[in-house]
């Protein structure tokens, strides 16, 4: 099972993963993330390509999930708030620090546990429930890894939605660093970024 966070590599991780998955690939409207605009559904349950945790435990059950092998991506969390900013579906193409900050302060931008956590685990008990994790800057032989412990032929990941935008640090300010320092802290904390 692979919890697709958004904007943490997971399009390059779905393009291999899909040939070995009862879930198709689906290319939809423009309101879709990335380059790419899929979607991942399943023929036999209510999920989707960024479900969570808690709704793949409603859909198939927590023995079920309890059973498998799951594994998701992370990211420095001041990259890809960056990257969550100019994705093409929100159409902001340009950037400006006051749109930056009411994006970063809004709901839109979910931390971690969003998405891992079940019953309102905490991070560090929601990233225990995984099997695996990828770390976006390490994601090749992360991934490699992944593939050794399910079995599967390694593959060199395609790089999917590549932008060519500047740093990241260059679209923050000590204000906007310190709302997504305050916001996503608990993952900053756990995986030991840093902002530099």
């Amino acid at each position: 099972m692979f919890i697709h966070i958004p904007k943490t590599g997971g399009n390059s991780i779905q393009n291999i993963i899909s040939q070995y998955s009862d879930d198709e690939v689906v290319c939809l409207s423009p309101h879709q993330d990335g380059v790419e605009r899929f979607e991942v559904r399943s023929q036999k349950y209510n999920t989707h390509k960024h479900s969570t945790y808690e709704e793949y435990r409603r859909e198939y059950g927590s023995e079920m999930c309890d059973g498998l092998f799951k594994f998701c991506c992370v990211r420095n969390p001041w990259e890809r708030v960056v990257s969550h900013y100019f994705s093409p579906h929100r159409g902001q193409v340009v950037w400006s620090r006051e749109a930056f900050l009411q994006f970063i302060n809004s709901p839109e931008v979910k931390p971690l546990a969003h998405y891992l956590a079940v019953d309102g685990d905490e991070l560090q008990a929601a990233v225990a429930k995984m099997s695996c994790v990828v770390r976006y800057e390490n994601i090749q032989a992360d991934f490699d890894q992944v593939c050794n412990l399910l079995r599967l032929p390694r593959t060199s990941l395609p790089h999917r939605n590549k932008s060519n935008r500047e740093d990241y640090s260059k679209y923050y300010d000590s204000e906007s660093a310190a709302v997504v320092m305050e916001k996503l802290k608990a993952e900053i904390e756990l995986f030991g970024y840093t902002y530099s």
